[in-house]
């Protein structure tokens, strides 16, 4: 469940990548396709759903609200009670703090404040609860819920947003809507808790930032953050708002493989980084 961070790149409506289609895939794409990951058969879903695999429900531009409004968690639901799905993802939030929509500028020029902003993270919080519970049909399906990055950090949003102190408050209001998710989780049994709001800072993935150069090491390759673009050496695509394929493979690893394996107890393997390049259409060197 979730939004365009889920929803296939593949899908006729999203096709990312331009020239570097074939290969510009995102995390749920790249574990069916290199760890078996059980997704649904493709094809094409009728109602607010578009072309994709049968069991993936997120949508290009949902909301939290609109995960439970169009369908995705009633939707996803019944299949989980068919015993079709035992693990489920819920990554939304990304379009509740958009430049698109004007919701982050609304919170950065003040004309989401006080108790409307209050009543707006709250409205968040709940989709989120009601989400996870809908889904839950039965204890034994696992559920891995993402909080909310805060891409004011990123340099596309400053050059748009450059007052520090108007961030803070975009900064302020997800960081209250992580502290209620993470309220929602902790009341609820297999359930597991993704921190993508501590992600980019998180030793692992801090050691691999070039701050000078603008660059995460990947094996022995520098992925650009500097700049977009859809040749795989970019973290980020050509529109600015989706992250490439080799981000898109790391990203794998700390939001599905790790919680199931350290929380479910599952064994799948990890992504090496070599796979992420070689994924992405990078030719590995040394090889």
């Amino acid at each position: 469940m979730g939004d365009s961070n889920s929803d296939e790149y593949r899908a006729d409506e999203n096709n990312r990548g331009g020239i570097y289609a074939s290969t510009t895939l995102n995390w749920s794409e790249q574990l069916q396709r290199y760890r078996g990951i059980e997704i649904g058969s493709w094809g094409s879903w009728s109602g607010t759903r578009r072309s994709g695999y049968e069991y993936n429900w997120a949508l290009t531009g949902a909301t939290a609200e609109d995960v439970v409004k169009t369908g995705q968690a009633a939707g996803l639901a019944q299949q989980v009670a068919a015993g079709k799905v035992n693990t489920v993802v819920l990554y939304v939030g990304a379009n509740d703090f958009a430049i698109w929509n004007n919701t982050y500028a609304n919170i950065y020029n003040g004309v989401l404040a006080g108790q409307s902003l209050k009543d707006y993270i709250n409205r968040i919080v709940s989709s989120v609860a009601i989400a996870i519970d809908t889904v839950r049909t039965t204890e034994a399906v696992n559920m891995i819920v993402a909080n909310l990055q805060d891409r004011g950090q990123s340099l596309g949003f400053i050059a748009h947003f450059p007052d520090p102190a108007k961030r803070q408050a975009v900064t302020n209001a997800i960081i209250a809507v992580n502290a209620g998710i993470d309220n929602v989780v902790r009341a609820r049994r297999n359930v597991a808790l993704v921190d993508l709001y501590n992600y980019v800072d998180s030793p692992k993935y801090k050691s691999r930032i070039n701050l000078a150069r603008g660059t995460v090491t990947v094996g022995r390759e520098q992925i650009s953050f500097a700049t977009p673009g859809d040749e795989p050496h970019h973290a980020m695509l050509s529109d600015d708002e989706h992250s490439g394929a080799v981000v898109q493979c790391l990203l794998a690893n700390y939001i599905f493989i790790g919680p199931l394996n350290s929380k479910f107890g599952q064994r799948i393997r990890p992504f090496t980084d070599e796979e992420c390049l070689t994924n992405a259409g990078i030719l590995v060197r040394g090889r």
